[in-house]
């Protein structure tokens, strides 16, 4: 088989063009589109590291909040179960001063109410004390212890050296006897006298005319005893 110089040369300059045209037409934009693409893969891996590391730095960022929330959460609930402890001490004393003051104001209460009981019942044994008293002194007068009263009060006279000029009236819770005036009368060197009987003086006699009176009888005792007692019940 013979070779032709020219064919094979010819096919040379083919092969050539060929390649060239692929290098122009095929392999540059092959290149081209690589390069391309390879740039656009480090660009993304580019952004995709500041994206990772932009997270990162959030996620540390949430972490640190987290992290500060978190201790403020611990010294919210501390401060709040402190106002919480604060308020129930605050609360519970209260109560314990109201306590108090309500057990005071019913012990003042009960105090004076038993103050006013005792003085009420002292009043009352008092008036009748007084009122069995009074009685059995009226039940107690006879004939003798008139006759002291009148000797008593004659002699209340003498002391006094009494004087009077004006009609005079002698009063006495029981009938006086002639005799028992005519002493009386003696003292008094008196005419105008007049005698009176007054059951409610207890024991006594009074005698008394427009400018004196001198009265002497159990029931002026009693009734200053009587005033006493009050006036020590309300004292007291």
């Amino acid at each position: 088989m013979l070779i032709d110089g020219f064919t094979i040369f010819a096919q040379i300059v083919n092969f050539l063009i060929l390649v060239a045209l692929l290098k122009h037409f095929l392999y540059q934009p092959i290149l081209k589109a690589m390069e391309q693409r390879e740039s656009n893969i480090k660009n993304r891996v580019r952004e995709a590291s500041l994206q990772l590391e932009n997270a990162e730095n959030q996620a540390l960022i949430y972490q640190k909040k987290q992290r500060e929330l978190e201790a403020k959460k611990e010294a919210w609930l501390s401060d709040a179960q402190a106002e919480v402890r604060e308020e129930k001490e605050r609360l519970l004393q209260q109560v314990k001063e109201e306590v108090e003051e309500v057990k005071l104001v019913l012990s003042q209460q009960l105090e004076r109410e038993k103050e006013a009981y005792l003085d009420n019942f002292q009043q009352q044994i008092s008036q009748q004390v007084i009122s069995i008293t009074r009685q059995i002194l009226k039940d107690l007068a006879n004939r003798d212890l008139e006759e002291e009263i009148i000797n008593v009060f004659r002699q209340g006279l003498t002391d006094k050296k009494l004087s009077l000029s004006e009609p005079i009236i002698i009063k006495t819770t029981f009938a006086l006897t002639s005799e028992q005036q005519q002493k009386l009368l003696e003292v008094l060197a008196q005419n105008q006298v007049e005698f009176q009987t007054l059951p409610g003086l207890i024991c006594g006699i009074e005698l008394s005319n427009q400018s004196y009176q001198l009265t002497w009888n159990v029931e002026q005792y009693l009734q200053g005893l009587e005033q006493a007692l009050k006036c020590k019940s309300y004292l007291a």
